[in-house]
């Protein structure tokens, strides 16, 4: 239950608010054609997307090694 929420809010939150205070600082220009919900869905895809693929990878490997 807590890795599920630190992948599902704590990524998302973390990248979101460090691109706010980058934006807030001065240190970056969010681009025009980019909103708030895009930089939110960008940390859910980097949050999801990468332990998926890794889960994936585990379980053909295991599969794998079952056959030989």
């Amino acid at each position: 239950m807590g890795i599920a929420a630190g992948l599902f809010i704590g990524k998302p939150l973390g990248i979101a608010l460090m691109c706010l205070i980058a934006v807030a600082l001065g240190i970056r220009r969010l681009p025009r054609d980019l909103s708030w919900r895009h930089i939110f869905g960008a940390g859910l895809l980097g949050g999801f997307v990468p332990r998926a693929a890794h889960w994936r990878i585990c379980q053909r490997t295991k599969h794998r090694r079952a056959l030989t």
